[in-house]
């Protein structure tokens, strides 16, 4: 499995996220099963973004919120890039 490595700006935004998130522990767990998964296969997880070559996006969902994750990986590491707050429920 590659090592996750948090990007400072991921960082920074999921702590804003986090402080607006009704259920912030149960964000915590989500997000550690899409490092998780992620980290096993993430080429074959994400999905690729129009117009940023080596970059990909999958959304993980909390018990309220859903959240859209960018990434770049290598051989070794997952670079968590960005991550935002998105619509979630029926549309």
């Amino acid at each position: 499995m590659r090592q996750i490595v948090r990007h400072a700006r991921f960082t920074r935004e999921l702590g804003e996220l986090l402080r607006r998130e009704p259920l912030p522990k149960q964000a915590e767990e989500a997000l550690a099963g899409f490092e998780w998964a992620v980290a096993r296969d993430p080429g074959g997880f994400g999905n690729a973004v129009y117009g940023k070559p080596g970059f990909f996006c999958r959304p993980f969902h909390s018990e309220s919120c859903a959240y859209l994750v960018l990434y770049t990986f290598n051989e070794m590491t997952v670079t968590l890039v960005s991550v935002r707050s998105v619509p979630s429920g029926q549309f």
